[in-house]
């Protein structure tokens, strides 16, 4: 099958005749490819399209890059955005694919060997509760009674919380770091990094960093944590 001639005849057809109701902005030529922002690179599909677009992508190219964004249209969602839903049978084998990309010589950390020395200031960062940070508290070296943590006890006993109020919790924990992802310019929220390298296939947020650097995808720190933003 020639999934080139498919993609081609997708992209033409829609070129000259734009869908009615909602539609997702698509790169012909992939940013990540050197595909520009320009009108003659730019299409809108409907959701399903946008998805069978991308999937044609990976069939031609089969490469990190068209695997990675096909995978994040499956795992990542967002409020402004009505993504076409697949089923099991496809995410099982877009997952696997690409896991396959990133695994063995492609994966980030392939190959890389700590230092004693880097092996212990991570050791001792990771104790302090915070990567590079430490975590500043009133209660910071206070040892509380055992009468006083017997009334704690007590008083958080059969306490129901609502999804919201766990949310918040969440969200409070000084320890974890807000993750903002720009695709197409679209904006995808995460509560941590580590939500974030879950959904995207990554063991850590240090590792999608270290990814987007190999791959000349634009990062940027921010206060709440990281922003990536990558084209496809």
């Amino acid at each position: 099958m020639n999934y080139s001639i498919i993609y081609n005849n997708l992209v033409a057809k829609r070129k000259l005749n734009k869908p009615n109701g909602y539609t997702e902005k698509h790169h012909i030529i992939p940013k990540s490819m050197g595909g520009l922002n320009s009108k003659e690179n730019i299409v809108c599909f409907t959701a399903k399209e946008h998805f069978i677009a991308h999937r044609l992508l990976y069939k031609i190219y089969r490469n990190k890059e068209m695997a990675f964004a096909l995978n994040l249209m499956c795992s990542v969602k967002n409020k402004s955005q009505n993504r076409h839903k697949i089923n099991s049978k496809q995410y099982q084998t877009i997952r696997a694919d690409y896991i396959d990309t990133i695994s063995g010589k492609n994966h980030p950390n392939y190959g890389t060997k700590l230092s004693e020395a880097a092996k212990k200031k991570i050791s001792i960062n990771t104790k302090k509760g915070m990567i590079g940070k430490e975590i500043s508290s009133g209660f910071k070296g206070h040892k509380h009674s055992d009468d006083f943590k017997q009334k704690l006890s007590l008083r958080n006993k059969g306490i129901s919380r609502t999804d919201e109020d766990k949310l918040k919790i969440k969200i409070n924990q000084p320890a974890l770091k807000g993750v903002i992802l720009k695709l197409n310019g679209m904006t995808m929220e995460f509560i941590s990094s580590k939500d974030a390298a879950e959904a995207l296939g990554f063991k850590s947020g240090s590792n999608i960093r270290r990814w987007c650097r190999e791959n000349h995808i634009i990062t940027r720190g921010l206060n709440k944590g990281m922003e990536f933003s990558y084209g496809c």
